[in-house]
């Protein structure tokens, strides 16, 4: 690997790892701004989520011009083109937290409601820093464990999802049928959230390993 392609993929490597941390605060933000019943901080995370936006059309330009530019040998390119597809999943991360804040400024829900998200945004977030670690400290091992995280995001989701249809049945009006029903909706967008997270992981599989892996179903 010359010189200037090693500073190149160092650099695009950054961006994406940045990516992630401003993501992960995103949802930091957003379970705050429900907890606290902060309007002003939900408005934040989704104004924010523009700015992911824009990171990501940029990281793509500038990663294809460095891509055409240079020579790149396959395990380079490999990276390369990696870090093109984490950037793509982080941005769909991203907007689950904006759909979560526009819910909460929309419908004000209780702080009943607010609980059943709570657990399953906070593993979410545990997610996203370990994930982060992997990628920058690139320890493969690691990736190697984050079933466990995927297996108690499907527990958490499964336990809420079904108290809120639980509690669907005792409501009395069509208006809190709705919020409700939106919960769920929230809680549906932060276990996609997760199921990205590991969609992540396996990426960096293939970018420091070579080979593709299923973390649902390990070969």
């Amino acid at each position: 690997m010359s010189v200037r392609v090693e500073n190149d993929l160092l650099q695009i490597k950054q961006i994406v790892i940045d990516m992630i941390k401003i993501t992960t605060h995103q949802y930091e933000d957003m379970l705050l701004s429900i907890q606290k019943n902060d309007f002003e901080l939900a408005q934040a995370v989704i104004n924010m989520d523009e700015t992911i936006n824009r990171m990501e059309e940029a990281f793509i330009d500038v990663s294809l011009w460095k891509i055409a530019k240079q020579q790149m040998v396959a395990s380079d390119l490999r990276r390369a083109v990696g870090f093109i597809s984490i950037v793509r999943e982080v941005e769909r991360i991203a907007d689950y937290a904006k759909n979560v804040c526009r819910y909460f400024i929309k419908y004000t829900p209780s702080n009943k409601l607010v609980h059943y998200l709570e657990e399953l945004v906070a593993k979410v977030i545990e997610m996203l820093s370990e994930v982060s670690k992997i990628f920058e400290e690139e320890k493969i091992e690691l990736a190697y464990n984050m079933p466990k995280y995927d297996v108690e995001l499907d527990r958490i989701f499964k336990k809420e999802n079904n108290e809120l249809i639980e509690k669907i049945r005792d409501v009395k009006t069509k208006e809190e049928i709705k919020v409700i029903t939106s919960t769920m909706q929230q809680l549906k967008y932060i276990e996609r959230a997760g199921l990205h997270i590991i969609s992540i992981t396996e990426l960096l599989i293939f970018i420091i390993e070579g080979r593709t892996y299923d973390l649902e179903t390990p070969i």
